[in-house]
């Protein structure tokens, strides 16, 4: 459910569309990082995004991934090496032909403490924050994130989008709102949907980690969402 509600922003969302398409078009390459990302399904969403809109150019998709649960990292480049044996067998080994070439890292990173930030790696100047369903997993309003999040976006680059989705509820719809104030971002309205899974995703897919993790956080296969876009000026 990761995934799709990424990808239904992507799609949904015309301002994000054409941001996205603009640096891909003028950089050829797209910069993401994703804020306790857990598996890293925003990698797959971006990728089956790229896919579908077919450019006529290739894109370097640098992903990085910020979660505290290191286990999250077996997902993360399984994810990554099976979109590109994919790939692969769709346009062959020329990666040059390839829609998206995917490469990132996963970062052990708590982004509830804004101490850590010095160890999280390159993670300024990105193209996109992702920060998906992150609130209502730490649940309470958490004055390190909301730090962490000021820091981030102080030295992020004019233009960069934040996409926050999160459940539908007025409690989250409101911190989404405070969060974004307190980083100095210019939020956009907020937008809801109900959403399910797509037909060729299974939780299973993220293999041996799934099962581990699975008791303590499911996959959602299902979720009314709402979601704003915070940009930097």
């Amino acid at each position: 459910m990761d995934t799709n509600s990424f990808k239904y922003v992507l799609e949904k969302n015309t301002e994000l569309n054409n941001h996205i398409k603009s640096v891909a078009k003028n950089n050829k390459i797209l910069k993401i990082c994703a804020l306790g990302g857990g598996p890293g399904t925003e990698l797959l969403a971006i990728t089956k995004f790229l896919h579908k809109q077919q450019l006529g150019f290739s894109v370097s998709v640098d992903f990085q991934l910020l979660d505290k649960v290191q286990e999250w990292a077996n997902s993360w480049y399984g994810i990554r090496n099976t979109i590109n044996d994919t790939l692969q067998e769709m346009y062959g080994p020329d990666r040059s032909k390839w829609p998206i070439i995917p490469s990132g890292n996963f970062i052990t990173c708590d982004v509830t403490q804004p101490g850590t930030l010095r160890n999280a790696g390159n993670i300024w100047g990105q193209d996109i924050y992702v920060i998906n369903y992150l609130l209502s997993e730490i649940f309470k309003d958490d004055p390190g994130l909301r730090q962490f999040m000021r820091e981030i976006s102080s030295v992020a680059p004019s233009g960069s989008h934040f996409v926050f989705i999160e459940r539908r509820g007025s409690m989250w719809l409101q911190r989404m709102k405070e969060i974004a104030q307190g980083a100095d971002l210019i939020i956009s309205e907020s937008y809801e949907s109900r959403l399910t899974k797509d037909s060729d995703e299974l939780p299973e897919d993220l293999g041996d980690i799934f099962v581990k993790l699975s008791p303590i956080r499911k996959p959602r296969l299902t979720c009314d969402i709402v979601y704003s876009i915070g940009v930097k000026e």
